[in-house]
């Protein structure tokens, strides 16, 4: 039987590779991979005793297998203006992707959907999602491989983060025109991811 080689564990890695599940080669600020990217790369502060002390100790509270992780610890500031980019790219154009031809619903799918967005985290995802990978689709893009990864994650992220709202909470009046509107959207996205690849 064979053993499995002994690595060395980093555990004050750069926020953007732990993000990112990555090993960070720590040699920042900026950290090798941070750098190749042009991603912002930013290390936590020094953490107090009792800090470490306290995730050292086991709690007595229910963890959910699935939690939806806060927007600013997944993508740094860098990030913004990628997703600025998407939203501006969704309400120009990739909202047709979701209209049918001759219909009337494009007002829906590109005003009403974006103010979704503002609301609920997994319509964000979704729509940053559905827009890289049309922009990855598009053969002369530059940095069609960085849009295919962030595409990819933002997707990821919609379906954990839906996921996580339809499993807590009761579907009602309030919130069941997001729940459709977020099923529909996941159905072009698994077009969409298809292909791109």
């Amino acid at each position: 039987m064979s053993t499995r080689r002994q690595h060395a564990k980093s555990r004050k890695g750069c926020i953007t590779c732990k993000a990112r599940h990555v090993r960070c080669d720590e040699t920042g600020p900026p950290c090798g991979r941070c750098k190749i990217r042009g991603d912002i790369c930013e290390y936590a502060g020094p953490r107090s005793t009792e800090d470490a002390a306290a995730s050292t100790s086991v709690s007595q509270e229910p963890v959910a297998s699935i939690s939806a992780r806060p927007r600013e610890v997944i993508f740094p500031a860098s990030r913004h203006l990628l997703e600025l980019q998407l939203m501006h790219r969704w309400t120009a154009s990739t909202y047709k992707c979701c209209c049918m031809i001759g219909s009337e619903d494009d007002e829906v799918w590109q005003s009403w959907v974006p103010q979704l967005a503002m609301k609920h985290d997994y319509h964000l995802y979704g729509l940053l999602s559905l827009t890289a990978f049309e922009i990855a689709r598009l053969a002369q893009t530059p940095n069609r491989q960085q849009y295919i990864e962030s595409a990819t994650e933002y997707h990821g992220l919609a379906l954990s983060s839906f996921r996580v709202q339809i499993s807590s909470s009761v579907i009602d009046d309030d919130n069941i025109d997001a729940v459709v509107c977020m099923s529909l959207m996941l159905l072009v996205l698994a077009f969409a991811s298809a292909q791109t690849r």
